[in-house]
């Protein structure tokens, strides 16, 4: 009975992660086949052809194959804070932490929350531009790659987009909803001085 086993490797390691170029282009990598037989009789009486070459029982040989990445949705509930005169989701109220589920995860990757970043602003089309005043709010995130850490490029994040910010820079972000709330000023925070002897 062929009893032969694969595994991806890479230099000779087993290796479960998907291989991109500089580009980040999904490339082939290393597979190990480790040709043997299971049952019967003295595996010693039989060798493997592959294509010209005879590999012995127990030998290895190298081939190619691809994994390609696994798609993931990552979304956010919505989050809102008293106006604090910051555009960052600064996870100092309760209700103003980045808090994402992420739908499609292999058990056992991990991920770090606290990598991601998010801010309160408006979002037109392909630009973004932080915005800490009271009102309902498009929120940025951002840091998912670094949340995902040795494990970013096994997968193809869902809805990803390339975000303009001022100063010509750009981010790969994800989107969310949130709300400011006006801050309260209440009648004892309130106080009149008399000047000029009035």
């Amino acid at each position: 009975t062929n009893n032969t086993t694969a595994q991806y490797t890479k230099n000779g390691v087993a290796d479960k992660h998907v291989a991109v170029d500089e580009s980040g282009t999904v490339t082939q990598k290393d597979v190990t086949y480790t040709l043997q037989t299971a049952g019967g009789a003295d595996p010693s009486n039989y060798q493997f052809r592959y294509g010209t070459t005879t590999v012995q029982h127990g030998e290895k040989i190298i081939g190619k194959g691809t994994i390609n990445k696994k798609a993931l949705t990552v979304t956010f509930a919505n989050v809102k804070k008293q106006y604090d005169g910051k555009a960052e989701v600064r996870g100092i109220q309760t209700t103003d932490q980045a808090a994402p589920t992420f739908i499609g995860l292999v058990t056992g990757d991990g991920h770090d929350a606290t990598k991601i970043k998010g801010v309160y602003g408006q979002r037109t089309g392909s630009t973004f531009t932080a915005n800490a005043n009271a009102g309902t709010k498009d929120v940025e995130y951002t840091g998912i790659a670094d949340a995902l850490g040795e494990n970013a490029n096994n997968y193809a994040v869902q809805n990803m987009a390339t975000i303009s910010h001022g100063g010509g820079t750009t981010v790969q972000a994800l989107f969310g909803t949130g709300t400011i709330h006006k801050r309260n000023i209440n009648a004892a925070d309130v106080q009149f001085n008399l000047q000029n002897g009035i």
